[in-house]
């Protein structure tokens, strides 16, 4: 069956609206036989490939799952899908870690973002993207969960953003920072911030990133 790519029903899974317990996007396709290790998901298009971790024993990642909360028209997708591994060969699909809405900064979709472990525990920094956009933390519902299967939303970080934001790191003065795309205008396209109290998130500077070369990869053997 072909892939179901982000459209107008991209709300509409298998059985009615997308949600938790309905995320199938059609009829599951076949793998693809020809890779040796290969996580993917069985009825959705994906993509994006982020935030991974390890954590009690298992390594997790999360990709673009390409379905959406209805959210009454507006959830577009995609939403993080999340999959975890013992060996990074054999992979368990688990349920949708992050979906769209109900806040208005999310209510579309939640783009691509990152995982940071803090204080023990992972969170992670997702780009919702509503009206208006902004980035927003998640954290295990249960931590003890050897899977992780349920996140919580903590709510908005940085309000008027744009997409990617990094890992995050910690300063001497105890700050987080992350570096994310701040649009590609004038204004620059990284956005170093400031998170001094795990719950909000400030701007401190601007910077211009310029191109300085191109490197093209040539496959020589095989």
């Amino acid at each position: 069956p072909p892939l179901r790519l982000r459209d107008a029903n991209a709300s509409l899974c298998d059985g009615g609206p997308c949600g938790p317990g309905n995320e199938r996007c059609g009829p599951p396709r076949p793998a693809d036989a020809a890779a040796v290790v290969r996580l993917q998901d069985p009825t959705c298009a994906m993509n994006d490939p982020s935030a991974p971790f390890f954590f009690n024993g298992a390594h997790h990642v999360f990709y673009q799952k390409h379905c959406a909360l209805p959210n009454g028209g507006e959830g577009v997708g995609p939403v993080w899908g999340h999959a975890a591994s013992r060996d990074l060969v054999t992979w368990t699909l688990l349920p949708v870690a992050v979906w769209n809405g109900p806040d208005a900064f999310s209510a579309k979709a939640v783009f691509t973002g990152s995982a940071t472990i803090v204080d023990g525990a992972p969170a992670l920094v997702y780009a919702g993207r509503g009206d208006p956009n902004a980035f927003g933390v998640a954290v295990p519902a249960n931590p003890g969960d050897p899977l992780l299967v349920n996140w919580t939303k903590r709510g908005a970080l940085a309000v008027d953003t744009d997409d990617d934001p990094s890992a995050a790191w910690r300063e001497a003065d105890r700050t987080w920072r992350l570096v994310a795309n701040g649009g590609c205008g004038a204004g620059g396209a990284s956005l170093p911030a400031s998170n001094g109290d795990d719950s909000r998130i400030v701007r401190v500077a601007t910077t211009r990133i310029v191109r300085v070369a191109t490197t093209r990869i040539v496959r020589v053997a095989t």
